[in-house]
């Protein structure tokens, strides 16, 4: 059976590069649920605290998870995808 990811999550996914030539792959927030063609609204997610659209998340903030580490959502880095599994981060 396929889970989708819900707003909330954190997921691993194929994130493009600025110029679209590539990608890696990259920790992402979920920010809303899929809608009808499964399509989701992400942000960034990283590691590094260092840019300044930054909003960091602890273990404190978690409902549910671990996190190793204090994460940082980039608040200006966002994309869409259609997604068809749910992939748990630790962070």
């Amino acid at each position: 059976m396929v889970t989708l990811p819900a707003a909330g999550d954190f997921v691993v996914f194929d994130w493009p590069s600025t110029d679209a030539s590539a990608t890696s792959k990259r920790a992402a927030l979920v920010l809303s649920d899929p809608d009808s063609h499964g399509d989701v609204q992400l942000l960034k997610v990283t590691a590094k605290g260092h840019h300044h659209d930054l909003i960091a998340v602890g273990q404190q903030d978690m409902a549910s998870g671990i996190l190793k580490t204090t994460t940082y959502i980039r608040i200006n880095r966002s994309t869409h995808c259609t997604c068809v599994a749910r992939s748990e981060h630790g962070g």
